[in-house]
């Protein structure tokens, strides 16, 4: 059921999404792209204010269903084209695009498709059990879940194209040097962290969040003078906000502002 292969859980403004099939590595079964597609979707609802991304077991996410993929060969290339753009268009993209900050808890494996999934956070905090492991190339393929056009962005070209030929294995420590996580804790305080650390995004002003995140992705595609004109295009809604106000009331007050995500 897709109930039991993901979690969805709502704590004050956080959402937490939890892969939830430690028997199969939590691997992209059907059960467990619809769980996504469906807690990605409730992560629009204007009470939340930022989403956790983790999985129980071993695993993070141990990508493709290899099952899925032995029976490619009966049935149609349109069905295979649709399958295939399911994830990056139904999952990776909205959570990418999110107008609030996603943290993802990597708790394990991180393999294929399941690295793309990380990617497609904002930030990444590790265990020092996790491992990321492309794996396109052992079974032929080429990275996809757009990981081919973020990866490069994160880490450069050259260690992109050694990752995806060699399928060399990261270890924590390895992708904390890269730049693929942003923080790495021992495993058993993995979930407090990263618990804590979403939470206090949650209490953050939301639409400010979601403004920053716009203008740092389209960076890339952007010169100096189209950021620039961004950032005051951004910044006129912002002062408009109800959470610039708060801000600027506790900054006279010497008080912690009590943001609405507003």
């Amino acid at each position: 059921m897709i109930a039991d292969a993901v979690r969805v859980e709502l704590e004050g403004g956080l959402l937490i999404i939890t892969l939830d099939q430690p028997a199969s590595r939590n691997a992209l079964t059907p059960a467990v792209e619809a769980g996504l597609v469906a807690g990605i979707r409730r992560a629009a609802d204007p009470a939340v204010r930022a989403v956790l991304l983790t999985a129980t077991g071993t695993a993070f996410c141990g990508g493709g269903d290899i099952t899925e993929m032995e029976s490619n060969d009966a049935v149609s290339l349109d069905h295979v084209r649709g399958r295939a753009d399911h994830m990056p268009s139904q999952v990776w993209r909205p959570l990418y695009e999110l107008a609030k900050p996603v943290v993802a808890a990597v708790n394990g494996w991180a393999v294929g498709a399941g690295v793309a999934l990380a990617l497609g956070a904002d930030l990444r905090i590790a265990s020092d059990q996790a491992r990321f492991r492309l794996g396109f190339s052992r079974v032929g393929l080429a990275p996809d879940m757009a990981s081919a056009w973020l990866l490069p962005r994160l880490i450069g070209l050259a260690a992109s194209l050694e990752l995806a030929l060699t399928d060399r294995v990261l270890t924590a420590a390895d992708a904390l040097a890269l730049g693929l996580v942003h923080r790495v804790v021992a495993h058993e305080e993995l979930a407090d962290a990263a618990h804590s650390f979403a939470s206090e995004l949650a209490t953050g002003p939301t639409v400010a969040f979601g403004a920053t995140k716009r203008l740092m992705q389209a960076s890339f595609e952007r010169d100096l003078d189209q950021a620039i004109v961004a950032e005051v295009d951004t910044q006129t809604m912002l002062l408009q906000t109800r959470d610039h106000a708060l801000g600027v009331a506790a900054f006279r007050t010497k008080e912690r502002p009590a943001f609405e995500g507003r």
